[in-house]
């Protein structure tokens, strides 16, 4: 079974936006910009 491209764009969009957030935050990783934002999405989630 094939992966649906909305996934596929999806997943590439998301890499392209931890790279740019870490570039912008000076991270090493983006792990570490996964942390941060997922920080700020539960913090202002409401």
């Amino acid at each position: 079974m094939t992966v649906p491209s909305t996934f596929v764009h999806a997943s590439r969009d998301l890499e392209r936006f931890l790279l740019d957030a870490r570039d912008e935050l000076g991270h090493a990783t983006t792990h570490q910009t996964w942390q941060s934002v997922l920080a700020v999405l539960v913090t202002f989630r409401r």
